[in-house]
């Protein structure tokens, strides 16, 4: 990753041209999706956080291809993007780009630098927000601890609708299924859904 981030410093032009060669690539999976029956795309852009590129390089390099995801998409689809780590200081760019949600929201305890109440105060009436939930709770807590998780998000970021709550990455393996169930259970009747 690191050499392949360099090239665009050390090889503009190349990357540019490949690049254009993916764009082309996108716009063919974007039109399979849009004749699809699924309803939602999730672009991962996990290389792209702030932890890893400046602001400056997201707008110049990852920006346009956002855009034309979201450009191209039938109006019955919904596009949202997946970020890991810190998304603070590419968040409003990434809205330029208008997706439907965004997702991953990760505690500063593991490398999130933006609270799930903070990005509902800054932008949650411009976008769907998703996750939030820490699913190494489901290993390392109590059955409480993970009820409180989940209150915890949509105490955060439910009020006015406009958030999904959802898990900021797998559930880790040992996880049992009942744990999860009862989350899940919780999590509807405490969020009135």
């Amino acid at each position: 990753v690191q050499e392949y981030l360099l090239d665009f410093i050390d090889v503009p032009d190349l990357m540019r041209r490949v690049l254009a060669t993916t764009q082309k690539v996108n716009a063919r999976y974007l039109e399979a999706f849009n004749n699809s029956r699924c309803q939602a795309l999730v672009c991962n852009l996990s290389g792209a956080s702030s932890d890893i590129v400046s602001p400056g390089f997201f707008r110049e390099w990852v920006l346009p291809e956002l855009k034309m995801l979201t450009s191209m998409a039938s109006e019955d689809k919904f596009v949202g993007f997946h970020l890991t780590g810190k998304l603070h200081d590419i968040m409003p760019i990434m809205l330029e780009a208008e997706p439907d949600f965004i997702l991953r929201f990760e505690s500063p305890r593991f490398g999130g630098d933006c609270s799930l109440q903070k990005a509902k105060e800054q932008w949650g009436d411009k976008v769907c927000l998703m996750g939030g939930y820490d699913p190494h709770i489901f290993t390392l807590g109590t059955r409480d601890d993970m009820l409180d998780e989940a209150r915890r998000c949509i105490d955060e970021a439910a009020d006015g609708g406009g958030f999904i709550l959802a898990n900021t990455d797998a559930i880790p393996e040992g996880a049992e299924l009942e744990d999860v169930k009862a989350m899940v259970d919780f999590a509807k009747a405490y969020g009135r859904i």
